[in-house]
């Protein structure tokens, strides 16, 4: 278990809502793009068709030669077509036509299926997010086998087929697309900072909850330490002299007189009662607490010593090391360490070992205590904290609820293990350095 005051947020879910979210406002995003994105190809490949077959139907309709052909092609270039050339079916370019920068190999390939499907053909060149360019391959003049061939010149019956190539240039059509993903980019962001800000809204909240249940607690704190004070003084008083007078009049009777036993009874319960007081006192006290460098090992070592003083005959075995230096206030940590010893030997069977040590981790000090008991059901490992939480018969619930106190107020938190026989190991966490 882990105790903590850092606030607890539900961002799991908010998380998981805004992710989802996020993937869908990105898939829509990528749907769109890939929507305007063909729709602008087919716009720019209606545009050279439509150049194209102008060009096809002046040469089927008249008589022309590929002087005509290649001067005709040569005035479609504009803004949407780059480069125009007549290309033979052998691929080669005709008259003052050029290939720019397409392979022989590939300009024969494209000319062939284009007379070969009596079609125009496309061939795309993509980036990551636009066409680069189209090449329209358009036939301008095909030879069909069972009729005569096409005429471009008179008396030129063996001519063979023309095809126009036309490479188009997709920048002004993707004019239209970049708008778009501007949009879907400021979406994005402004999803993105609607997150930022709701997440820090959310946390802002939890924090402000957690300072009003902070000061709440606080204020409970003090109505309880005044009315302590009030009790305290009320009960101490006669609780004093109830157990002044049962150790002035014990002695008076002889040590086999039934009556002498019933003082001893008055006197213990009186000294139980004023524990219980005290444990009060201190629970509902206000904590001010004095940083300074202590070594909490010597610390430790000193807390067994007290435990052993007042638990009778039992075993604390604490493992040697260095000096561990950590800022906490000593008199506090003091009591929050005998309180957890004391459970651990009350624990423990008869005879067994309470065992106790201190690492250094990071910048943390890390205080285990194992017990050799039956352990702390799952059930109950958050309520062995509250005040007055007791399965003891003689305990007043009081010294785990002080503990995790000092601890917190340290900036630190308590922790529960399971040993493998079945024991409990207690983890009292502070850090090594105050925070400023």
């Amino acid at each position: 278990m882990r105790q903590s005051t850092e606030p607890r947020l539900p961002l799991p879910g908010l998380v998981l809502t805004s992710l989802v979210v996020f993937v869908l406002v990105m898939a829509s995003t990528a749907v769109l793009y890939v929507q305007l994105r063909r729709s602008a190809d087919e716009v720019l490949l209606a545009r050279g068709l439509d150049r194209a077959t102008g060009l096809a139907l002046a040469a089927r309709s008249m008589p022309l030669d590929d002087g005509v052909l290649t001067r005709m092609s040569a005035e479609l270039v504009d803004r949407t077509v780059q480069h125009a050339a007549v290309l033979g079916q052998d691929g080669a370019p005709l008259g003052h036509s050029l290939l720019g920068d397409i392979s022989p190999q590939h300009a024969k390939d494209m000319v062939n299926r284009a007379v070969a499907e009596n079609t125009w053909q496309v061939h795309g060149e993509s980036s990551v997010l636009h066409a680069a360019r189209l090449e329209l391959w358009y036939p301008l003049v095909t030879v069909n086998r069972q009729l005569e061939p096409a005429i471009l010149l008179p008396g030129a019956p063996d001519v063979g087929p023309r095809v126009l190539l036309l490479v188009l240039d997709p920048n002004e059509q993707q004019q239209t697309v970049r708008p778009a993903l501007v949009h879907a980019a400021i979406i994005t962001l402004l999803l993105a900072v609607l997150l930022a800000l709701t997440v820090r809204q959310i946390r802002q909240t939890a924090i402000q909850r957690a300072q009003d249940a902070a000061r709440s607690s606080e204020q409970r704190f003090l109505e309880l330490g005044r009315l302590s004070a009030v009790l305290a003084h009320e009960i101490r008083n006669p609780l004093g002299a109830i157990k002044g007078f049962a150790q002035l009049t014990s002695p008076r009777f002889a040590p086999d007189d039934p009556a002498r036993a019933d003082m001893e009874v008055i006197v213990s319960e009186s000294t139980r009662l004023e524990a219980l007081v005290e444990n009060l006192l201190r629970y509902a006290r206000p904590l001010a607490l004095s940083f300074q460098d202590v070594d909490v090992r010597e610390l430790l070592q000193q807390s067994v010593r007290l435990t052993l003083a007042g638990s009778g005959p039992s075993e604390i075995q604490l493992e040697s090391g260095p000096p561990v230096l950590a800022a906490v206030d000593g008199d506090q940590l003091g009591r929050a360490l005998i309180n957890v010893l004391r459970n651990a030997v009350e624990a423990s069977e008869g005879g067994s070992r309470v065992l106790a040590r201190v690492l250094q981790d990071s910048n943390e000090v890390r205080i285990e205590i194992d017990d050799s008991g039956h352990g702390i059901p799952d059930e109950l490992r958050q309520a062995v904290f509250e005040p007055y939480f007791t399965t003891k018969a003689t305990g007043t619930g009081i010294g785990l609820a002080v503990t995790r106190r000092v601890i917190e107020a340290h900036g630190g938190r308590i922790e529960i293990g399971r040993l493998p026989h079945g024991g409990t190991r207690m983890i009292l966490i502070v850090p090594s350095r105050r925070s400023r």
